[in-house]
């Protein structure tokens, strides 16, 4: 059976600890700062359930992504922005990650941006689900792995979610 662990966004960063600009720059300084997780350390029974970290400030939409994932036997942790996932990240590293692109303090977007520039988790799968369209999530940031169009089809998320955290990020076309 998975697990669930919910962070909400007042948990975390209060003064200091909020992001007092949304360019990428500052934002890939912060994550590159963040220490990396010792992976070795994980127990047998960790790593044999895959963790899908779930980005989503809609609680309730949040609720119906983690009782899904959960139910197809993954462990999920949700956190209500791009801060709190990324503060996750210096403990533990997902298999995928499922983010909404439109998000308070730092989008999916700009966690993704981060995410790319941190080596070690530069691999991790990402689905950017929105109601925007398609075009402008890959103007934003074109690094996605997978496009989720808000609201999410239920069949869809686990069959995706089992083919990125079973292969990986897909091969990259060079351009």
């Amino acid at each position: 059976m998975g697990h669930l662990m919910y962070i909400p966004t007042n948990a975390l960063f209060s003064g200091e600890g909020r992001l007092a600009t949304k360019s990428a720059a500052p934002i890939r300084e912060r994550a590159q700062a963040l220490p990396r997780p010792s992976l070795g350390a994980a127990t047998k029974e960790s790593r044999a359930m895959k963790l899908v970290l779930v980005v989503e400030d809609n609680p309730d939409v949040a609720e119906v992504l983690r009782t899904i994932l959960v139910a197809a036997g993954y462990s999920v942790l949700v956190a209500a922005d791009g801060e709190i996932a990324l503060a996750f990240l210096a403990n533990e590293r997902p298999s995928a990650i499922l983010a909404d692109f439109t998000l308070p303090r730092l989008s999916g977007g700009e966690l993704g941006l981060a995410l790319r520039a941190i080596p070690g988790f530069a691999d991790i799968p990402i689905v950017i689900a929105s109601g925007h369209s398609q075009s402008m999530v890959r103007e934003a940031f074109a690094d996605y792995d997978a496009f989720l169009p808000k609201p999410i089809s239920p069949e869809v998320i686990v069959p995706l979610v089992a083919h990125l955290t079973r292969y990986g990020r897909p091969a990259q076309k060079s351009l």
